[in-house]
């Protein structure tokens, strides 16, 4: 008796050691969805209809381009992450390594076998996320949240094969040195990259907008931030400090500005006073054509130009209403 109760505690430990990493996994996608991936399903932002269409499988069904949609998209998710040279070689060690534990033909800890499996797993997911319009998968910034499993999957990757060599030379030392190598390697591609490119570039002109508002704004003025540059201000600027008279967007202003148009003199109309005066704040350097558009009696000048956001002030507006 006493052994069969041995025997199904080890059985459930073993179990338990299953189920418990993927109790997690299952966790973390559930706060993921929670937090962030319902508010980015929205339409008209990151789905299939919005700015990143291209990383977001178009076609029908078709065997060849949904295999080369799969392949362009994993290789933009290695290298946002890795340097070209790392991510060939992290790709031929995690296939090693993969197969190893498909096989069980290289003995490992379970740990280092999983996260092989599990970095595989979640490869697939992505792309099933990109093909189905959920999620996009690319270079992107979208991404980022793939980072910490790449990083862990390639040093298991590279650990794991590096073992491997070691036990079929029967030189025990060959791993600690392989993975001292790759770690050499690995640092100067990535100085490599990094002089190459300056990953804190600062497109956007938050500061001279505030400034240009500070000193042209009067009490009686609207302002009004189209969309997509509400986030830059509500960075910058807090919503608990916004002032009484700036309106955030909250329209899509793509591919048409009407909707913006019509929510920004909506909101001027709705102000116990009309305004005769809205600075437009925008990220779209053809919007004083547009805004010209509107026509007599309201006429449009440019206040800032020069940088991502620009500030057009449109003035004879309460005559127009």
């Amino acid at each position: 008796m006493s052994s069969y109760l041995s025997r199904v505690r080890d059985w459930l430990k073993a179990r338990l050691a299953l189920v418990w990493p993927a109790a997690c996994f299952l966790a973390g996608c559930a706060l993921s969805y929670a937090v962030t991936v319902r508010q980015q399903w929205q339409q008209g932002y990151l789905g299939p209809e919005g700015y990143l269409a291209a990383y977001y499988y178009q076609g029908k069904f078709d065997a060849p381009a949904i295999f080369e949609f799969s392949i362009e998209g994993v290789w933009g998710l290695l290298t946002y992450h890795l340097p070209a040279v790392v991510a060939i070689a992290a790709l031929v060690a995690l296939a090693v390594l993969l197969a190893a534990t498909l096989f069980s033909k290289i003995p490992g800890r379970f740990p280092e076998n999983a996260i092989a499996v599990l970095g595989a797993l979640c490869l697939a997911i992505s792309v099933g996320a990109a093909l189905l319009g959920r999620y996009p998968l690319g270079d992107i910034r979208q991404v980022i949240y793939l980072g910490p499993l790449v990083f862990l999957a390639v040093g298991v990757a590279f650990q794991g094969t590096a073992g491997w060599l070691a036990l079929l030379t029967s030189r025990s030392w060959l791993a600690p040195a392989l993975v001292a190598a790759v770690a050499v390697a690995i640092a100067l591609a990535g100085v490599g990259a990094i002089t190459q490119d300056s990953p804190y570039q600062t497109m956007e002109n938050s500061e001279s907008v505030f400034t240009a508002l500070k000193e042209n704004v009067r009490d009686d003025d609207l302002v009004y931030a189209v969309w997509g540059a509400v986030p830059a201000l509500r960075f910058y600027q807090g919503d608990g400090e916004k002032p009484a008279n700036y309106y955030y967007g909250t329209v899509w202003c793509a591919p048409t500005t009407e909707p913006c148009f019509r929510e920004m003199l909506d909101s001027a109309g709705a102000l116990p006073n009309a305004p005769d005066r809205i600075f437009l704040v925008h990220d779209d350097k053809a919007i004083l054509e547009k805004v010209a558009r509107l026509g007599e009696p309201v006429s449009v000048e440019s206040v800032v130009t020069d940088g991502y956001f620009h500030i057009v002030l449109i003035t004879n507006v309460k005559e127009s209403f």
